[in-house]
């Protein structure tokens, strides 16, 4: 009995909208209607850091925007490099490491 009950709660979670992993599947969300399977876009991720962690500088899939939630710690400090200077920048990155 426990066992189909915990079943029915897995199948009822699967399927709603608030799932994170079926934000992108629901038909008001523009990623719905697209045929890509672009994992980064379609799927949650959850990144762990700690004290002086740092993440990769990047642009996102498709150039597209990033939202973030910081649960718990200390306010996160966000670097921009504008389009145009991508280049330099990554210059200046590979001259110093």
């Amino acid at each position: 009995k426990e066992v189909e009950r915990q079943l029915g709660l897995a199948r009822k979670y699967a399927t709603v909208g608030w799932n994170l992993g079926n934000l992108c599947r629901l038909d008001r969300c523009v990623l719905a209607h697209c045929n890509d399977n672009v994992s980064g876009m379609v799927v949650p991720w959850l990144y762990v850091g700690m004290l002086f962690a740092s993440f990769c500088w990047h642009v996102e899939d498709h150039f597209a925007h990033s939202i973030n939630y910081m649960h718990w710690g200390a306010p996160k400090t966000w670097y921009g490099v504008p389009g145009d200077q991508a280049d330099a920048f990554e210059g200046v990155m590979r001259e110093q490491l």
